[in-house]
């Protein structure tokens, strides 16, 4: 089986701060180590279950996890920015997707930095009027290849998340969020061995997963956190001013929908005032 590991940094073991993930300059030293432990783990748990091939995209800042740490025969994807940023190099040849360190979506109570793709920027994206965040986002464009998100590591909430969103999907919690800046933390080790374990769970019980999918075409609503925001994304070639901090637009498909809302969340934040 091939497995698919989409990495992010906030659900990651032990963060909680933008102190310790800043984008400008990379995350911390310590981090970055946290990051290639989550991710091993997965990579040991998912081989001890008979995964053959596997891939893993590093999309937080394109250089926070470790290379030489990582196994010669697994492929990497680093840097940024990547076509398809997240989910880059995805096709139908996968069994699964692994979402690693994932966080919830922007306005989930007790969710360690809880946020939608750009922080500041956009508070919400509905598909068919269905709340999303990050993890739908993913699921979605996943869907779009057949390919089901079997495991899901990060925070409480944002288990709790996958679990409403995709129903059958192992979990791994490695910390549970007492606000956005704060969390009671599993120890790495502990951390690490839940993940192990989801890992090899997910890829034994892989047929039980299905793909997200939703009837096109598909309506994408942004709601941003002004109105400057908004009436830059209304650049964008077929979007429809759907309220006044908010924009939609249709996709024929969740391939299309991607590119979408990767402009619509990008484009617009180049706005962003310091002050107001």
């Amino acid at each position: 089986m091939k497995i698919y590991m989409s990495v992010d940094l906030e659900g990651i073991t032990g963060v909680v701060g933008s102190h310790q993930i800043l984008q400008s300059t990379g995350a911390l030293p310590q981090i970055r180590e946290l990051v290639t432990g989550d991710v091993n783990a997965a990579i040991e748990g998912a081989r001890q279950a008979g995964a053959k091939e596997i891939w893993v995209n590093e999309n937080h800042s394109g250089r926070d996890l470790l290379p030489q740490r990582i196994a010669e025969d697994v492929e990497l994807l680093i840097g940024k920015p990547k076509p398809l940023q997240t989910m880059e190099a995805l096709d139908s040849t996968f069994g699964a997707v692994f979402m690693i360190g994932i966080h919830a979506r922007a306005g989930t109570e007790a969710a360690v930095l809880d946020h939608t793709w750009t922080t500041k920027c956009v508070q919400g994206f509905r598909v068919n009027g269905a709340e999303m965040g990050e993890l739908g986002l993913n699921a979605l464009l996943a869907g779009h290849f057949d390919v089901p998100v079997a495991l899901v590591t990060g925070d409480l909430a944002v288990c709790r998340e996958a679990e409403e969103l995709l129903g059958e999907v192992e979990c791994a919690v490695v910390k549970y969020g007492l606000d956005r800046y704060s969390a009671r933390c599993l120890a790495p080790a502990r951390a690490q061995k839940a993940i192990r374990e989801a890992a090899s769970r997910a890829v034994r019980r892989v047929d039980r997963f299905k793909p997200l999918k939703m009837k096109a075409p598909l309506k994408l609503e942004l709601d941003y956190a002004d109105t400057a925001f908004a009436t830059r994304a209304c650049w964008i070639p077929g979007a429809e001013r759907s309220g006044p901090r908010s924009v939609a637009f249709v996709a024929a498909d969740f391939l299309e929908g991607m590119r979408t809302f990767l402009a619509a969340a990008t484009l617009p934040a180049t706005v962003r005032d310091p002050i107001y």
